[in-house]
């Protein structure tokens, strides 16, 4: 029944990601809520990489203008996410008996050293957040949380009782986690929301099988890849997998476009592969082979706005960016 204060009542198919949200309004751009099927995203006007009409919007990266592969730092390597700060930098993490932070520059190509000293053997975790312009990365042994601000000042925000492998934030109506942390620990297995203004971590999805990196797409579809059985998974809010593919062989790596029509998979095949699974239909375009390592750290891939996939490698007792562009 539609009371006179109401826009739309379903019932109970009433939903923040449907046609008739749970207040009873008709879903809109602008609203705050991911309408799923019509909007990639919705920021409610915060014009933070989600555009006034709620598709979103990528960093794009002036490829010719570097020489690639980036050399960015040498060492033991040890693989990790990277991600775009909010100048669409790149953030990439030191390797194994260090946790430097470093930047790539978008429009040089050059490497600069931001973070060092901190009490850890490695960075492995590292994401973005557009509603506080921070960027978020976990450090291990012992493992914590950290936030880099825009001015490269690095803050403490809390211990973490399990080990991270990879972060990324849940994007507004993804249940009760709108705007927080989404990580993958293990032991055991599993994925934590964390709340970094309140400090409250909550473990929302416990999984068998050892996960290895998360990300959502436009749309808010949390995707997690199961390096364990082979698989990409979508998980809800309330903990429920569901297989999405299934045939990639022990994946590590997970980025999805900007227009949200693919993702992008590092898995062992041979030394290693990057290849495209097309959203929706879920059909494989083998890409791009590197050298990849045995372990399940999170091989660090982005996607921008034209279509270049830029990857972290290690090469030998050194660590690289390189880029390709996706079919």
């Amino acid at each position: 029944m539609v009371d006179p204060a109401e826009e739309c009542d379903l019932g109970p198919d009433n939903t923040d990601d449907g046609a008739c949200t749970s207040a009873c309004l008709l879903a809109a751009c602008g609203d705050g809520l991911v309408q799923a099927g019509v909007e990639q995203c919705d920021d409610a006007g915060a014009n933070d990489g989600c555009s006034d009409t709620c598709t979103t919007e990528g960093c794009t990266w002036d490829v010719a203008r570097g020489t690639f592969p980036i050399d960015v730092w040498t060492g033991q390597a040890v693989l990790g996410e990277i991600a775009f700060d909010g100048d669409c930098d790149l953030i990439v993490g030191g390797g194994e008996e260090t946790a430097n932070i470093y930047r790539v520059s978008k429009d040089s190509g050059s490497v600069s050293l931001v973070v060092q000293g901190l009490p850890h053997t490695l960075v492995s975790g590292i994401t973005h957040r557009a509603s506080d312009d921070r960027v978020y990365f976990a450090a291990g042994i012992p493992d914590h949380l950290y936030a880099l601000d825009a001015q490269d000042q690095v803050e403490s925000i809390m211990a973490l009782e399990d080990p991270v492998l990879s972060l990324t934030v849940a994007p507004p109506g993804f249940g009760e986690f709108g705007d927080q942390l989404i990580a993958v620990a293990y032991g055991p297995s599993r994925l934590l929301a964390i709340d970094v203004d309140n400090h409250v971590i909550t473990p929302f999805a416990q999984s068998a099988s050892l996960l290895s990196v998360a990300t959502f797409s436009g749309d808010g579809t949390l995707y997690v890849a199961d390096w364990g059985s082979d698989r990409i998974l979508t998980v809800t809010a309330e903990g429920v997998f569901t297989p999405f593919y299934t045939g990639v062989d022990a994946p590590d790596g997970l980025a999805i476009a900007p227009d949200g029509t693919r993702m992008f998979v590092a898995h062992l095949s041979g030394t290693g592969r990057i290849d495209q699974i097309s959203i929706p239909g879920a059909t494989l375009t083998p890409g791009v082979a590197f050298e990849l390592g045995t372990g399940a750290a999170p091989t660090g891939i982005v996607v921008d706005g034209a279509d270049h996939v830029l990857y972290e490698a290690p090469l030998a007792d050194h660590a690289v960016i390189d880029v390709f562009a996706a079919p």
